[in-house]
């Protein structure tokens, strides 16, 4: 199903350096880092990596930074350029890399009448594209379906120059293999929330079919909760029945949290993947 994507317009803002939270674990001095992964997420006013030491299957990096691109700084490439320039652990030759990029623009389509070539007309039919865009796409195996998406042509130029064996991925391929066993324990409606700064995306199953998926743009705490309830309606899945799940960067003291608490009779936080281990620094923020 082809889905339209809502537009939001921002003031430009002061850029922070400054980590919105951050994790440096004392492993992480004592670790040969190139036998470790990287995982990087970038685009849509947000930056965050973290790092994997593969022999003990445990995290022992992770930074989160959030900004406003600004007269000075008018592009993401050049926050990303910011961002090395700032941190120099990003240089490193890491066994692995593996990079993900935050962009509303993208449209999944069934496995089964995708062709490459016509990724770009797919992806077309529902979105505007700027000739600064890529279009790439990611195969979704657990859904028999092609998360199509539009990424930023030169924010990925500087990545594959740094990166030049990474495949870039879109942020929502992870997002949609992840609620798979969520969607498969029972055939109860369930709608997924993931937020995001400035933006969330939006998940439904019944069944333990996926029904719907989409990314919209947010100012209040109360135009998540419009939205998701008018979602519930076009979908109708009734508020009583229907299993809410919540994840990305919110916590339970937040203003949206507080007003989702209102409007949804329970709630269940995402976890992470438990085939990993984490630093003990990692306790102190939320698991979702």
């Amino acid at each position: 199903m082809l889905l339209l994507r809502s537009v939001n317009f921002t003031m430009p803002g002061p850029i922070q350096l400054q980590p919105a939270f951050a994790i440096d674990d004392p492993a992480l001095l004592k670790t040969d880092l190139t036998s470790c992964t990287l995982l990087l997420m970038a685009g849509s006013n947000q930056f965050n990596y973290a790092i994997l030491d593969e022999a003990n299957q445990k995290f022992i990096d992770l930074k989160s930074y959030h900004y406003q691109l600004s007269r000075q700084w008018k592009t993401e490439l050049e926050m990303l350029e910011r961002f090395f320039d700032a941190d120099p652990i990003l240089y490193t030759a890491f066994n692995k890399v593996k990079i993900a990029v935050v962009s509303d623009k993208n449209v999944l389509v069934p496995s089964r009448i995708y062709h490459p070539h016509l990724k770009k007309d797919f992806l077309s039919f529902s979105q505007i594209l700027n000739t600064d865009e890529l279009v790439l796409a990611d195969d979704i195996n657990e859904w028999d379906i092609v998360n199509i998406f539009g990424a930023d042509r030169y924010m990925a130029g500087f990545l594959r120059k740094e990166f030049s064996t990474a495949k870039i991925y879109h942020a929502g391929s992870a997002l949609l293999k992840a609620i798979t066993k969520y969607v498969q324990e029972d055939e109860a409606p369930k709608l997924f929330l993931f937020i995001q700064p400035q933006q969330f995306t939006i998940a439904g199953a019944n069944e333990k079919q996926l029904q719907f998926y989409q990314t919209y743009f947010y100012q209040t705490a109360a135009d998540v909760v419009y939205y998701l309830h008018t979602i519930a309606q076009q979908l109708q899945f009734p508020i009583k029945d229907t299993r809410f799940y919540l994840g990305g960067d919110i916590t339970a003291d937040s203003k949206i949290f507080e007003e989702l608490y209102k409007f949804l009779p329970e709630i269940t936080w995402l976890k992470r993947p438990d085939q990993f281990y984490y630093a003990n620094a990692f306790q102190q923020f939320p698991s979702n």
